[in-house]
């Protein structure tokens, strides 16, 4: 019988975001860093670049790997470890950076404590960012108080997109902020599947991600597509989808239902007398995915993109398998817009509470051939996923005066597993891992 545990036990095993200490004794410590890097050649043509694409083999890096395989001093890198504090370490670790967190536009209060944690394990002293609550009140701080605005206050800032891109337009040589400029292209809907299907086409596009169209301006080629497929069995489910996140904003419909709930309309504050259409995204929904003991299950894992010149991606070699609350039942497709059935559903925002496991958890399950056979596959959709960023990351730091090495991100992204044990990279990548 496997141990299950909920998505906080997890966090608090160790399979969140955390520093690495870089101080000079940390590589006497127990801890290793977790990331295997994604080798991805810098191509000259786009369209034959995952045709060139190699992966490095599977392993683990020494604690010191930072000082000679990413050199983003001052600042230390980070990996999902557990982070305990200083003391608690033994580590004494002397001042060596500022940082600065806006707390107030984080989604997730853990992460930021996390996060702050950390970098003063690291050696970084807070400089500002107020708390996310009011420690009396405990209601939201709406302060408009932002790290952008005080470009001298820090050395690294960490924020949402909007806010990182305004201090990226502005960062002075030393400074790093929490952002590589272009990735968008990747992390919204509709720019991952376009960015994809410019790249490679759309047989690999959608070998990475499940068939998907844009509404309303492909709903003749989704039409077109349906027609041609009409007699396939696998073309009779579709996943409509808005612009929610955190699994919710979802509508599951057969194809004879799918035309006409494209149709629907909503409305928004200020936009009165415009029509709005509800759903803005149709993907083919993956009827057949990996159940374990009867519940639906998929991936998320986690990257960290230090630069793209060249571009260098790391994934972690752990991450979260996240179950769906109830039994799944391919035939409960009875769902109002936005809701669908618990046995659907494996996003971690809706089953906070649910099961989980780590993927040591699957490999036990799966066994060792199969599970290779899965990370694989995983490994290498990561990397194609951030090389179809490379043109637009290209665009768009062109027309910035970034310092070198000056930003970074990490991702977290989903994947579902169908019954042959094909990964499926769904269509969501957050910007920063919850």
């Amino acid at each position: 019988m496997h141990v299950t545990k909920s998505y906080t036990e997890s966090i608090c095993d160790g399979i969140h975001c955390g520093v690495v200490a870089t101080a000079k004794n940390a590589s006497s410590s127990q801890q290793s860093i977790n990331f295997t890097p994604l080798a991805i050649s810098h191509l000259k043509g786009v369209k034959n670049e995952c045709k060139h694409m190699s992966l490095l083999p599977y392993h683990r890096f020494p604690p010191s790997w930072s000082n000679h395989l990413l050199p983003l001093c001052p600042v230390p890198l980070l990996t999902l470890c557990r982070v305990p504090s200083a003391r608690a370490s033994g580590v004494d670790v002397p001042f060596k950076f500022r940082f600065w967190i806006d707390y107030q536009v984080l989604s997730s209060p853990a992460s930021a404590e996390l996060i702050e944690r950390a970098l003063l394990l690291a050696g970084g002293r807070k400089t500002g960012g107020p708390p996310k609550l009011d420690a009396v009140t405990a209601a939201k701080v709406k302060l408009k108080d932002y790290g952008y605005m005080h470009m001298d206050a820090w050395d690294l800032l960490w924020t949402i997109t909007a806010k990182a891109m305004l201090a990226a337009e502005i960062l002075r040589p030393g400074q790093m902020v929490s952002i590589v400029p272009g990735f968008l292209s990747i992390t919204r809907k509709t720019s991952l599947v376009r960015s994809l299907r410019s790249v490679y086409g759309d047989e690999v596009a959608f070998s990475i991600v499940p068939r998907t169209f844009k509404l309303p301006d492909e709903l003749d080629e989704w039409e077109m597509w349906i027609h041609r497929h009409r007699h396939d069995k696998d073309s009779g489910l579709w996943m409509l989808k808005n612009n929610k996140q955190r699994g919710t904003g979802l509508r599951l419909v057969k194809t004879d239902e799918a035309f006409e709930a494209c149709f629907e309309t909503t409305s928004r504050p200020g936009l009165e007398g415009m029509v709005l259409y509800r759903w803005y995204l149709a993907q083919q929904y993956i009827k057949d995915p990996l159940l374990i003991d009867g519940l639906k299950s998929g991936l998320r894992v986690w990257v960290f993109v230090p630069d793209t010149k060249p571009l260098r991606v790391y994934l972690h070699c752990n991450g979260l398998v996240l179950f769906s609350h109830d039994r799944y039942d391919a035939a409960d497709t009875n769902c109002e817009a936005g809701s669908l059935p618990a046995g659907h559903i494996t996003n971690y925002a809706q089953n906070e509470n649910g099961r989980v496991w780590n993927l040591h958890q699957l490999r036990a399950h799966l066994g060792g051939k199969a599970f290779a056979k899965v990370w694989a596959q995983v490994e290498r959709s990561v990397a194609q996923t951030f090389v179809a960023a490379l043109p637009r990351c290209k665009e768009v730091q062109a027309e910035m005066a970034l310092p070198a090495r000056s930003c970074f991100q990490f991702f977290g992204l989903d994947f579902l597993i169908d019954s042959s044990l094909t990964p499926c990279h769904a269509l969501t990548s957050s910007l920063t891992p919850p």
